[in-house]
């Protein structure tokens, strides 16, 4: 893959988790003031979900290409560090306070379950993204 198709790539998937992040975050506050709409969250979870394993695919494909040519390198780094120290932890936080609501209104096992591996998904791509980083 050529890093600007990988470029691209990377900064389309941290637009649109950020839009995610902050239409979760908006159906959270509401949460607490009236009745959930699961569909409405589970259709938001699935797609951060999506945005998260082609995050990871990503890195993995582009990781033994490295060094990243030095035009993206800047470019790449700074989307990266944002993901890496922002969005990873509000997505964190977002998914926990979802699997608190879960558990409070018990919710199925399933879909707690998910929230979980949701969790460890996104300590390994802050895994993988930290190494990345460090061989830029």
């Amino acid at each position: 893959m050529e890093t600007s198709v990988f470029y691209r790539n990377i900064e389309n998937l941290t637009l649109k988790r950020d839009k995610l992040l902050s239409k979760l975050r908006k159906h959270i506050d509401k949460a607490s003031l009236e009745k959930i709409n699961y569909e409405e969250l589970d259709d938001i979870i699935i797609s951060l979900r999506k945005i998260r394993r082609t995050y990871i695919k990503l890195l993995k494909e582009m990781d033994p290409k490295l060094p990243i040519e030095k035009e993206y390198n800047e470019l790449l780094r700074t989307l990266m560090e944002f993901t890496s120290l922002i969005a990873l932890n509000d997505e964190y936080e977002l998914i926990d306070k979802v699997g608190k609501l879960a558990s409070d209104m018990e919710v199925d096992k399933e879909r707690i379950d998910k929230l979980k591996d949701d969790i460890n998904e996104l300590k390994e791509l802050r895994s993988i993204l930290e190494r990345f980083l460090k061989k830029m």
